[in-house]
């Protein structure tokens, strides 16, 4: 069956037809779920374009595997639209809930391959709340049992929302008849799950042809298959896993492992691995081996009772232990031993240096614990990689077989002690890396290591501990951060030498630039010396940085600005004093953030928004107005980091004497709410959103309590602009919210009244001027239904894109009208808006900044600005500046691969950002010559893509991730510009030259060359 398998099926998307799938897949499909089933038949179905193969006892298989069967079921709204599919395809049910009702009034729930789950709504899981503390009180183990429930088991919901199976089933079709845009490729499996599930659901035809269409759809039908049982496998291992942590029954889970071993024979190597696992916990339940420590009576006697409850050590404990695991426990814990139970993993850890003897104790014990976890590790190397999933049984060695059962065995208390002491232990040799991982576990040298510890910090804890780790030469980077961090919030003044030499030590700048903050940000005034000293340090560092890779971790700009930072709050002035300096033009925003955070978190509520609305109404520039005004919605998150350093003074939230009211400054709001000024110019954006309408955003949720503020609204929040901005103002008239301009909703409309508005829409799509017309006369209630539509119909989509993408003339700068000639006379083109959904609008704009880089030598952005709710195009232009152009390089720089000798040379720059889009891609700007035979994984992609054979022509000599990821971009573009559901929403695409930058260090080179 592996062999089957293991196969590899050449499949052209050109030679294989999509109306009529090959025998050989169809029987493909059914061999792969089970031996012995017999090939697929082909049946006729309501389709005029062929037949399509019955998959029948293919998903009779499945179902056998353990995909649930629904049909006796209801098919519901998730509310999670995106998470079957991901951001590719949102659907608008994709879960399946029993008819039949629980004992509690809860639901079996199922989504395809998800684990099931139980949903119950909110009225029945209040009134059965409501009924279990009358009958046995708040704390009875009953109430308390089904109140967590809801965090566990099930989910409350306000209510069932049916779905609409049939239009879900036709998104499905319709998008997997984009072919390769479909990404049927990365999510086959659950394409074909979710077919499984259609059919169970009676939906036979349909389900047969999804299947049919993936399996001729995907490079690779067999590892589609594939992917389908090594998840459902998964699954089936996570559930039995889970079952042994409650129950902690060793027979029970051998035989259930052996059983789900038994089902996936020859179709997923793994069941080979949990054979053999499972052989050996049959043993763990004939005779389970008892722990027996070291040493036993010379423990302390929380080691004892440690000891004692391991037998039955929990999973959540195991979770403690992991999540932590990176962190140095010996800091962590310190001071909370009396609080903690002695027999468990925290009443330990919490003994400090006083827990290494227990552990070292128990290193040799091999006995089980009632705890599996595939991915844990538990302190070892795990040869068995992702690259061996594809191997025959007999291909594996005796190391790998040992390493792939050994995922599926419980953890050993050796494991768990491993785990424990491994981010302790010093450097010793070659054994470790500088952060304390362990290539090869050697038990008697850990337990040397451990027990060496032990002696040079038995009698230490909390800062004389951190002092010892940050002092030693053998500790790993991890504990000296570790050890200085603790230092930084609990040492004092004897400490202060120390810490400071310790963040005077670093050779790159994202070393120690966030403890430096912390300290400074601590000491204020008293950190002005070490101050000096860092500064000239930091930009001795910066230029290094330059040298080595052309940009270094930050920008010039941004350096300085966090010097300013710095200094700022060494200064320790007032918030006034430092509102005042804004007001005045004398300190930049980005200079006193840091400062005014820490004053403002010190001020009560009521004083902190007075002092910023009075700054916001004075100040001149509109960018400093909206950031001042942000900070209210802040404060109490600038409260709570203040409240978690040690020793500080925090203020009494508001009371009801001084109330959240838009009222209690209403003079100052009214004035903001009248600044009708434009913000955050950048990259010629055409379309600059306005002060009050953004202050108006902010005031509803300040005051509206997030109510309608609908994942639509934030995605199209340009269109929401002046209705928000009216809003603001009817709150300062006096109005109610319930008196209050209404927010658009999708639900605001009946079904019957949305399908009306669609109707409308496409009779009058063949008339460009009619067309207008109706959508302008749309209401909000009728934009935001047809935004959330999946619109197909192909004439309105013409029309909606028509629509959409005409140019706003007066919107189009004479910048790019004069000065950029090439461009100047592409937006003159009539067919400007039909050439957006094209290959050649990406080709023609680069173009455009290659000619302009040529003859000026200057950097130049061009950005193309799609306004929501169909109200055109906007296109812009700006010379960025020297900061601008730093700040782009290093958000881009490991993204596109700009470093290294890529960094020393131009590129143009391409940024996507739209409703699901976030795409960028860099072309080379070099003479050299196109690349001569491209690399042999390349060459194999493109057998059968033309498409990313003519991108590789294109690259200007760049290597394999730029093609990549120009491919995504027009990708991403292509759907932005052609999906009707996309149309109405949001796009920018930004075009920037990105100078290249040449290191210093050739500089010099060059110059002594001349």
């Amino acid at each position: 069956m592996l062999a089957i398998l293991s196969r590899k099926v050449a499949v052209r998307r050109n030679v294989i037809s999509k109306n009529k799938i090959p025998r050989f897949v169809a029987r493909l499909f059914a061999l792969a779920i089970c031996p012995g089933v017999l090939v697929a038949q082909e049946t006729e179905t309501k389709k005029s374009d062929g037949p399509v193969a019955d998959y029948s006892q293919a998903f009779a298989k499945l179902r056998a595997l353990g995909l649930p069967d629904v049909s006796d079921t209801e098919y519901i709204s998730s509310g999670r639209s995106g998470e079957l599919f991901g951001y590719q395809l949102q659907i608008a049910g994709g879960y399946w809930v029993a008819n039949k009702e629980s004992a509690d009034g809860s639901r079996a729930a199922f989504m395809p391959l998800r684990r099931p789950s139980s949903i119950i709504t909110r009225e029945v899981y209040s009134a059965n709340l409501a009924q279990l503390k009358d009958e046995f009180g708040e704390d009875s183990p009953a109430y308390v049992e089904f109140n967590a429930r809801q965090y566990g088991e099930f989910a409350v919901v306000e209510e069932v929302v049916p779905a609409d199976l049939d239009a879900d089933i036709k998104l499905v079709q319709d998008h997997l008849a984009k072919g390769e845009e479909s990404g049927v490729d990365y999510l086959a499996a659950n394409f074909l799950a979710f077919a499984a599930f259609v059919d169970s659901a009676g939906k036979q035809t349909e389900a047969n042809q999804i299947a049919a269409t993936v399996l001729s759809s995907v490079r690779d039908p067999e590892q589609a298959l594939k992917q389908l049982t090594v998840k459902i496998g998964t699954l089936e291992m996570e559930a039995i896993t889970e079952r042994f942590h409650e129950s902690m029954d060793y027979l029970k889970l051998s035989e259930e492992m052996t059983a789900c071993a038994a089902k996936y024979e020859g179709a997923w190597i793994h069941s080979v691995g949990m054979l053999q696992a499972a052989e050996k916990i049959n043993a763990y339940a004939a005779s389970y081996p008892p722990i027996v420590p070291e040493n036993l009576e010379s423990l302390p006697e929380e080691g004892k009772a440690f000891i004692a409850m391991l037998p039955e050590f929990g999973k959540d404990e195991f979770n403690s232990v992991r999540g932590n695991s990176g962190e140095f426990w010996l800091l962590s814990n310190t001071g909370a031993g009396e609080s903690e139970s002695k027999g468990s993993l925290a009443g330990l850890l919490s003994l400090g240096p006083k827990a290494i003897p227990v552990l070292t104790s128990i290193l040799n014990s091999e006995s089980p614990l009632p705890i599996i976890d595939a991915e844990a590790g538990y302190g070892r190397s795990d040869p068995f990689s992702y690259r061996d999933e594809d191997l025959d049984p007999e291909d594996l060695d005796d190391e790998l077989l040992q390493a792939l059962a050994s995922r599926y065995l419980p953890m050993t208390v050796s494991a768990l002690a491993r785990t424990i002491l491994r981010p302790i232990l010093p450097k010793d040799g070659d054994s470790f890396d500088e952060y304390g991982e362990e290539e090869e576990v050697d038990l008697d040298q850990l337990k040397q290591r451990a027990t060496k510890l032990y002696e040079s910090i038995k009698d230490l804890s909390g800062v004389p501990l951190a002092v010892y780790f940050l002092e030693s030469d053998a500790s790993t980077k991890s504990q000296s951060n570790a050890a200085l961090q603790f230092l930084l919030e609990h040492g004092g003044e004897n400490e202060i030498a120390l810490i400071e030499k310790k963040l005077l030590d670093f050779d790159a700048l994202s070393e120690t630039a966030q403890q430096v903050g912390t300290y400074v940000r601590k000491r204020e005034g008293a950190a002005k010396e070490f101050l000096e000293k860092y500064i000239i340090k930091a930009k001795e560092v910066f230029e290094q940085e330059s040298k080595l890779d052309g940009g270094g971790s930050a920008s010039a700009g941004q350096l300085e600005s966090f010097f300013n930072q710095l200094r700022e709050l060494v200064l320790a002035r007032g918030v006034p004093e430092i509102l005042e300096q804004l007001v005045s033009g004398e300190k930049q925003y980005q200079d006193v953030q840091a400062a005014l955070s820490l004053g403002l978190a010190k001020l009560a509520d009521a004083e902190a928004r007075t002092l910023l609305l009075d700054a916001a109404v004075k100040v001149e520039s509109p960018d400093t107005a909206l950031r001042l005004v942000s900070i209210i919605g802040q404060l109490d998150q600038l409260r709570m980091r203040l409240a978690s350093e040690p020793g500080a003074q925090v203020p009494v939230p508001d009371n009801e004497e001084t109330p959240r009211t838009i009222q209690a400054h209403r003079n100052q709001w009214g004035a903001i709410l009248d600044r009708d000024e434009p913000i955050n110019v950048q990259l010629g954006d055409p379309f600059a959103l306005r002060l009050n309408e953004v202050v108006g955003f902010q005031v509803e949720q300040l005051f509206g309590g997030g109510r309608g503020l609908t994942p639509d609204v934030y995605r199209n929040f340009r269109s929401y602009q002046g209705l928000f901005l009216q809003r603001a103002k009817e709150r300062l008239d006096g109005k109610s919210e319930d008196e209050l301009t209404p927010i658009p909703e999708v639900a605001g409309l009946t079904e019957e009244e949305g399908r009306k508005v669609i109707a409308s829409l496409t009779s009058a799509s063949t008339d460009p001027e009619a067309f207008g017309a109706v959508v302008t006369a749309l209401t909000r209630d009728q934009m935001a239904y047809l935004s959330a539509q999946e619109v197909t119909e192909q004439g309105l989509i013409d029309a909606l894109k028509n629509l959409a993408h005409r140019v706003v003339k007066d919107r189009v700068p004479d910048t790019v009208k004069v000065r950029i000639k090439p461009l100047g006379e592409l937006v003159s083109r009539k067919d400007f808006s039909a050439s957006m959904a094209d290959d050649a609008l990406v080709d023609r704009m680069v173009d455009v900044l290659i000619q302009d880089f040529e003859q000026t030598k200057q950097p130049l952005a061009i950005q193309i600005f799609r306004q929501p709710d169909f109200a055109g195009i906007g296109i812009g232009s700006a010379f960025p500046d020297e900061d601008a152009i730093g700040t782009l390089r290093q958000q881009l720089a490991w993204q596109l691969d700009l470093r290294g000798d890529a960094a020393a040379k131009d590129h143009v720059v391409v940024m996507v950002s739209g409703d699901s889009n976030r795409v960028n891609a860099a072309w080379p700007l070099t003479s050299d010559p196109p690349v001569e035979g491209a690399p042999e994984e390349i060459v194999e992609e493109t057998e059968d893509d033309d498409r990313l054979e003519k991108e590789l022509n294109y690259s200007f000599g760049g290597g394999r991730d730029h093609v990549v990821l120009q491919m995504q971009l027009k990708e991403g573009l292509r759907q932005a510009f052609t999906e009707g559901n996309q149309l109405g929403s949001q796009l920018t695409i930004t075009f920037v030259t990105l100078p290249g930058i040449v290191p210093k260090s050739k500089q010099k080179e060059d110059s002594t060359a001349e």
